[in-house]
């Protein structure tokens, strides 16, 4: 193991992961020891549910990109480290099987001589940006809740290491021990820790494509396209223009829910209704945080206390000029 850490980095080279990179080397030994035989390369981005077929969000996978919008969702992940203005590459998993047939049709009937390569990606002719997919998952809470919630969805984008470390360590690590003391006094087995660890080694396998941007050719699949009939184009849809991305998000949830959770869809008011009361649970307990350091505050400093006191008695001052302005009406 230890040799292999060693050797990870130097046999990566520029590639950010083994992944990209074993891509890598399976399309040149393709190129070397096959390039006599009809071929082409399809390189699809980030695959994710599908957008119609067979079903409007279905998913089988529980790791990577999938995991990562689930814990969003869920409101355990609270922080990330990337450029939340930039596009983010995501593709339905169906549009990428339709592209595979309509591209195997082709390299057979067309047997150009050439390796041609179809980046199957939405950036180019579609685009999304982080702040807009993590927005819309983190809006979805509400409207559709898992059954599960750890807390209320918010995430904070942070572009340089240390804020994310610092938001790091108030929003994860510091909620998770605290989480797993009170399972421990309750004679339960801690879990939240062990949870966490294992959430940032999803975001540490995504944080170089949250922190870069993209640009794919567009080309040949656009020429693929050009080539097909109309109801050839809606036997097997794959042009990414015609996806609206609030939509689809929504059934990327949405399946994450009902296929990779298997919840019960028929509960959403239930758990709507739990989520109303961790709201209020999490309100509670932040009045009577800051009533407590308000408190202490006012102990050991006059102007802290003047300070206080000046808060307190602007709405107490309001509410009373409010019900003298309710019975001055009644009186006339």
């Amino acid at each position: 193991d230890s040799l292999m850490e060693k050797l990870t980095p130097i046999l990566l080279g520029k590639k950010p992961n083994t992944y990209t990179f074993s891509k890598a080397c399976a399309e040149y030994m393709l190129t070397q020891e096959a390039a006599d035989l009809p071929m082409a390369i399809v390189r699809p981005s980030i695959i994710c549910p599908s957008w119609r077929e067979p079903f409007v969000g279905w998913c089988d996978n529980t790791q990577g990109f999938v995991r990562l919008i689930a814990v969003i969702w869920q409101g355990i992940l609270r922080v990330l480290y990337g450029d939340a203005d930039a596009r983010v590459d995501i593709i339905p998993v169906d549009t990428v099987a339709n592209q595979l047939i309509v591209v195997a049709w082709d390299t057979a009937v067309a047997r150009s001589g050439n390796i041609l390569v179809y980046n199957v990606t939405s950036g180019g002719v579609n685009p999304l940006t982080n702040r807009e997919l993590v927005g819309t998952v983190v809006t979805l809470q509400r409207k559709s809740p898992s059954d599960v919630i750890f807390r209320r969805a918010n995430v904070a984008w942070a572009n340089n290491n240390f804020m994310h470390q610092y938001r790091r360590i108030v929003s994860h690590i510091v909620p998770a021990y605290l989480g797993d003391m009170v399972l421990r006094i309750i004679g339960r087995k801690p879990r939240i820790v062990k949870l966490y660890n294992k959430v940032d080694k999803v975001v540490q396998a995504g944080t170089f494509f949250a922190t870069h941007e993209f640009d794919w050719s567009h080309d040949n699949t656009d020429t693929l396209l050009a080539k097909m009939g109309e109801k050839e184009k809606m036997t097997f849809a794959f042009d990414c223009r015609d996806l609206h991305w609030p939509t689809y998000i929504d059934y990327f949830v949405m399946g994450i829910k009902a296929y990779l959770l298997k919840e019960d869809m028929d509960k959403l008011p239930q758990a709507r209704a739990r989520l109303n009361r961790l709201r209020i649970t999490q309100w509670g307990f932040n009045t009577i945080l800051i009533l407590l350091l308000g408190r202490v505050l006012m102990t050991n400093s006059k102007k802290a206390r003047n300070i206080w006191h000046l808060v307190i008695s602007f709405p107490v001052k309001f509410f009373q000029y409010l019900l003298l302005l309710i019975s001055s009406a009644k009186a006339t």
